[in-house]
């Protein structure tokens, strides 16, 4: 019995013993395995470091250059587009006045410049930009087609202010549906020498169409262009006999050398009297005395009819 009983013990030990020394590699094989794991996320903890180090230096020379580009940019000027100045009713800019103007001056009409306008804003700013400004209604555009007619004017008396010579006057008046008009232009040389034509007035509205009442409106016209120069150099102050000086008083009648019309009775008339104001605004500008002592040449001027016109008449044999 005794022998049994030690058999018995000695397999139940043999079993314990087995048994724990499986729990013993089982334990062995999960440090194992977590040892793995754990050199596993060491290696991804260091290559996470890595990109890291080199994001970041990616980073840094990012920074470096918005630095580098914004120093640069910030000594350049800054253009932006701009349609309505602040203050009382949202007044247009100076810069959109210009653009308009010029736009205009080409020969679009006032609808067709806003549509084109805002086309091209849809396409240039987007449309969600473009449709948030505050674009100016057609009456606008239509103002500002008078503006470029005026500023055109006002270059060309500009411009025959400071010739060195005004050679000829020309002018025609005729009527359209019963209404007197009438064109005139002057043929001047520059400072240059420079031979050109400019056109002072397109079919402006006659009062009358005498040769008296054409006359003074000429007169009136020559003066009122006469302000307009004066009014620009006022504004210019001490800049003014530089970018508009006036040669012989400027934007006068005395300057006048040669006087053409169409040959018609009322044209000639015209010229005399334009001749007899020549000689008046002389004696107002110099004085009597001055005028009257000045050579021929100058007191004098030549009456011519269009070549035109007269090809036309009868010659007899």
């Amino acid at each position: 019995m005794e022998i049994k009983k030690a058999r018995t013990g000695s397999i139940k030990l043999a079993s314990t013993v087995e048994e724990v020394k499986g729990s013993l590699k089982a334990e062995q094989q999960k440090k194992r395995n977590i040892a793995k794991k754990l050199n596993i996320q060491k290696k991804l903890l260091s290559t996470t470091r890595e990109s890291l180090g080199d994001a970041q230096e990616k980073i840094d020379h990012l920074l470096d250059d918005y630095e580098k580009v914004a120093c640069e940019q910030g000594n350049k000027p800054v253009h932006s587009f701009k349609i309505r100045d602040k203050g009382k009713g949202s007044p247009m800019t100076r810069d959109f006045e210009n653009v308009a103007r010029s736009c205009m001056s080409t020969g679009m009409s006032a609808g067709a410049y806003r549509q084109a306008l805002r086309l091209t804003g849809d396409y240039f700013l987007g449309h969600d930009v473009a449709s948030n400004l505050l674009w100016p209604k057609q009456k606008w555009f239509l103002g500002q087609r008078e503006a470029a007619g005026n500023v055109a004017w006002l270059l060309v008396m500009v411009e025959a202010a400071g010739a060195e010579r005004i050679l000829q006057h020309g002018c025609d008046e005729t009527g359209v549906s019963g209404v007197g008009t009438f064109s005139q232009w002057v043929r001047l040389k520059d400072v240059n020498g420079v031979v050109k034509v400019r056109v002072l007035e397109c079919a402006g509205l006659l009062p009358g169409s005498t040769a008296e009442e054409i006359a003074m409106h000429v007169k009136q016209t020559w003066e009122r262009g006469r302000k307009a120069v004066d009014a620009l150099r006022c504004k210019l102050g001490d800049r003014a006999d530089e970018l508009v000086p006036l040669r012989k008083g400027g934007i006068r009648l005395l300057r006048l050398e040669a006087l053409m019309g169409d040959g018609c009775n009322t044209a000639k008339a015209l010229m005399r009297l334009l001749g007899e104001a020549k000689g008046e605004d002389g004696k107002d500008f110099y004085g009597e005395d001055a005028w009257e002592a000045m050579d021929a040449p100058m007191k004098t001027f030549l009456i011519d009819i269009c070549a035109n016109h007269s090809r036309n008449y009868p010659c007899a044999m």
